[in-house]
Formats: structure tokens, C-alpha cells, sequence
């Protein structure tokens, strides 16, 4: 049975040439004291997953924001409106279904992968499993943006997305130049007779809009709560970051490491060591200081389940 490699708390100080200072502490981690360190530095681990889900969800969210400017860029200033039927008119409703696809896609994803990653890590019967629930239909209650676009992810699996047109206002301006301007809609009565939307929704509100309804403002409401879904999650590792954040602390005090470099574990007596594991306080650093922006959000989302 081979031995456990002799293991130190290191770090590198990166330089501007492309190498890098190596340096570790004198102490070796004793069995207990390495358990220890994998126990508390695995939440940043096992948080990760759903780090990034949103923050692929957030890429796709901005994209769909920028389309309308994206999409004006695209076609050359036209003097004529009607130079944007045919083909192109075509390649700028692909480019906006694309965009609206990626954003339904990770809604789904981050919704579906945070439920099984908690009922796998806490229980299926397990508070977490029963708050996150509790929040997906707070905010399923509490939102149309978040209902229609619930409701819109399996629609789009097996329809056409409900775009047919994207409205294009081209104006001349004082200076005798055009300047073109698009909007993304949705078309409600597409929705509202298919049978892959929820027949109460359907019934009781889709058939109620009768006008179009502007994409980019009910995304902007449905991105707010799934940050705060991700929110709530975030908060059932709360007590192991805050033990984190105090190891933190204390290992680097301890050990003298300087400013400015990046932590490593040293494995063997070597210099320099014969393999180093990375791990990053900093993104410890990033899920507190994306924990704090989700909570700025403004959506709160109803009263959570208890013991």
C-alpha cells in the first residue's frame, strides 16, 4: 500500500515574465488536519455547479438584452424599410430565436440541476429540497414573466417560439441619416391554444393579452427570480462558507503567505514540489460577493419552510 504523499499549505506569487515564485509552509498537514482542510474547502466544490448554471444562464440573459442593438448593427442602415424583408428579415428573427433559446435553455438547466444536486446532497425529504421548492413556486406565483417563460421552455421543445415577426421602425434623422430600431415581441394568442402551456395559465391569463407583449422587459423580471432562486440555494451553505471564510483567515495568517498570491497545496519535500494542487480562496471571495448582489436585487421571495 503505497504512502499518502507528505503535504504542505503553499502558495505562488505569479511574475510579469511568465514564471512564478513557489514557496510553502514548514508545517506538514497531518492526516486529520488534511481531512479537516478538504472537509471545509469542499463547499466552494460542491456550490461550483450552480455558480456555473447561473452565471451561463446570466451570459445568455445578457445576450438576449443586447439582441435588438446586436441586430441593428447587422443590417446596413437600409433607406427603404423594406430592404429588411425576405432573407434578411429571416437571418434577424434566427438570430433572436437563437438568443431567446439559449435563455429558455438555461432556465431550465438551472432549475432542473439545482434540484438534483440538492435532493442528491441534503435528502430528498430534506428541508433544502422543501425551501428551494417553496421558492420555485413563490416565484411561479409571485410572477407572469416567470409563469410565461416556465411555460414558453416546453412550448418552444416542440413548437415554433411564438416570434413570426420582430417590428423594425427605420426613421430618417435631422442630419438626413437612417436610423433603424428593433423590438422582440411575443405573441400571446400563439401560446395560448397549445397544450403544452399549463391550461390555467392559458386560460386565465395568456387569452387575457390580447396585444403583444415585449420580450426583453419580461426576461429583465424572470432573470430577477431566478437570481433569487440561486439566492436561497446559496443560503444552505451558509454556515460552511462563514467556516471558510474564518479557515481562510487563520491558515493564511499561520502561514505567512503574502499578498497578492495564489494558494496551493505542496505535495512532497521537494523544491519545487514533485505535484501542487490548486484551490482559490478567491472564489470563495466571488460566491460572497455574488451572494450580496443577488440579494440587492430586490425580489424576496415568500416564507421558507421550517424545521
Amino acid at each position: 500500500m503505497s504512502q499518502s504523499p507528505k503535504r504542505y499549505f503553499g502558495w505562488y506569487v505569479p511574475k510579469p515574465n511568465g514564471t512564478m515564485d513557489l514557496a510553502r509552509a514548514t508545517q506538514e498537514f497531518s492526516e486529520e488536519d488534511w481531512n479537516e482542510f478538504l472537509r471545509v474547502v469542499s463547499v466552494t466544490w460542491e456550490v461550483r455547479p450552480l455558480i456555473v448554471d447561473y452565471i451561463a444562464l446570466e451570459i445568455a440573459f445578457r445576450n438576449l438584452v443586447d439582441m435588438p442593438r446586436s441586430l441593428v448593427e447587422t443590417i446596413a442602415t437600409p433607406e427603404h424599410v423594406m430592404l429588411l424583408g425576405g432573407v434578411p428579415q429571416i437571418k434577424v428573427l434566427a438570430a433572436a430565436e437563437g438568443a431567446l433559446s439559449n435563455f429558455l435553455a438555461g432556465t431550465s438547466a438551472l432549475r432542473d440541476r439545482a434540484g438534483t444536486r440538492i435532493r442528491k446532497g441534503f435528502g430528498k425529504d430534506s428541508l433544502e429540497a422543501a425551501k428551494l421548492k417553496a421558492a420555485e413556486k413563490d416565484s411561479y406565483d409571485a410572477s407572469f414573466a416567470y409563469r410565461l417563460f416556465y411555460n414558453l421552455r416546453n412550448f418552444a421543445q416542440h413548437e415554433d417560439l411564438p416570434m413570426s415577426t420582430i417590428p423594425v421602425n427605420v426613421r430618417r434623422t435631422e442630419a438626413g441619416t437612417y436610423k433603424a430600431e428593433i423590438r422582440l415581441i411575443l405573441h400571446p394568442q400563439e401560446l395560448a391554444d397549445s397544450e403544452r402551456v399549463q391550461k390555467t395559465f392559458r386560460e386565465k391569463e395568456l387569452k387575457l393579452h390580447t396585444s403583444e407583449l415585449d420580450l426583453i422587459s419580461l426576461a429583465q423580471e424572470a432573470f430577477s427570480y431566478y437570481s433569487a432562486i440561486v439566492r436561497t440555494v446559496i443560503e444552505f451553505y451558509s454556515d460552511r462558507i462563514a467556516e471558510m471564510q474564518q479557515y481562510g483567515r487563520v491558515i493564511i495568517e499561520k502561514s505567512g503567505m503574502p499578498k497578492d498570491s495564489i494558494p496551493v497545496v505542496w505535495e512532497g519535500d521537494g523544491s519545487p514540489p514533485g505535484h501542487y494542487q490548486h484551490f482559490s480562496f478567491d472564489e470563495l471571495g466571488f460566491l460572497v460577493m455574488l451572494y450580496e448582489k443577488l440579494s440587492a436585487n430586490g425580489i424576496k421571495l415568500g416564507p421558507q419552510p421550517t424545521v
